[in-house]
């Protein structure tokens, strides 16, 4: 709060006048008990459906529908706690992004869901993975080999032209018949396209909102900061 005197001229008069500064400032806490860590709380929830499988279509579709109905329905009391103005604030940013991180968990299970609805792919493809590379455990490779790129079998399991004959040898034929076993049981494009977005939304997930969280934290404290030295003098 401050106060200032001024004088205005009007036609040859003077008119002596007094200003007072009012500054208003919101109190931080409230907001981080009340907005700030729910919605945390929420993107970690919505975090964790990537781990549920995809089979579990009841158990994963319920659990992203219910946070982002749960979120939608916080965002809508924020709004009624908040002044409306006509620019937009600090905390409208921050319950739109995380709207938004909400919202993907669902469009990222229905392009997987889209892409395959079979049960037992992704065993198929953790199966296909660990083979290629000699591993006897998924954990064992690295994520850049899962990622990028995913070995294909066009070397190793290709059917050969021929069919056993009488000629043949037996151990040949039995060789041919079990290279054509491994090559019906190599994944879909579809599914390997879905296994790699699965992949990779467990990871690009939290680091994206963890460089959002730093961005964002970064900017408005430090602003919160210079407004409270400017209010203090």
């Amino acid at each position: 709060m401050g106060h200032d005197f001024f004088t205005r001229h009007r036609y040859s008069e003077k008119y002596p006048g007094l200003v007072v500064r009012l500054a208003l400032q919101r109190k931080l806490p409230f907001h981080m008990t009340q907005t700030y860590i729910p919605s945390v709380i929420f993107i970690t929830v919505a975090w964790i459906s990537f781990f549920v499988p995809s089979d579990a279509v009841p158990g994963r579709m319920g659990l992203c529908i219910t946070t982002l109905l749960t979120f939608t329905s916080m965002f809508n009391t924020v709004r009624s706690l908040t002044p409306q103005v006509s620019y937009m604030k600090a905390i409208d940013i921050w319950v739109l992004v995380c709207l938004f991180f909400v919202f993907s968990t669902l469009a990222e299970y229905g392009l997987v869901l889209h892409l395959t609805s079979r049960a037992v792919w992704q065993k198929k493809v953790d199966k296909f993975v660990r083979k290629m590379n000699d591993k006897s455990h998924l954990s064992k490779v690295g994520p850049l080999t899962v990622l990028f790129p995913l070995p294909t079998s066009s070397t190793h399991l290709a059917p050969f032209q021929s069919d056993c004959n009488e000629n043949s040898d037996q151990g040949e034929c039995k060789l041919r018949i079990t290279e054509r076993e491994d090559k019906r049981e190599e994944p879909k494009k579809r599914e390997v396209l879905a296994y790699k977005v699965e992949y990779a939304s467990k990871i690009v997930y939290p680091v994206l909102f963890g460089f959002f969280n730093l961005s964002y934290w970064s900017y408005y404290l430090h602003y919160y900061a210079v407004s409270e030295q400017l209010f203090s003098v």
